[in-house]
């Protein structure tokens, strides 16, 4: 559905004269790095306790 409502990206694009689809994969990679960096620390050995 089409709406009048922007995205964030569209939204840099006008503040910045950076195309939208820059922005868009850079929160698409800033995502997958979080996502990363979660999951490698949950699955992380932990020291033995004490």
């Amino acid at each position: 559905a089409l709406s009048e409502s922007h995205s964030d990206a569209r939204l840099m694009q006008q503040a910045t004269l950076i195309p939208a689809l820059v922005w868009a994969a850079l929160w698409g990679v800033c995502g997958l790095a979080v996502i990363a960096l979660t999951v490698r620390r949950t699955w992380a050995p932990r020291p033995p306790a004490r």
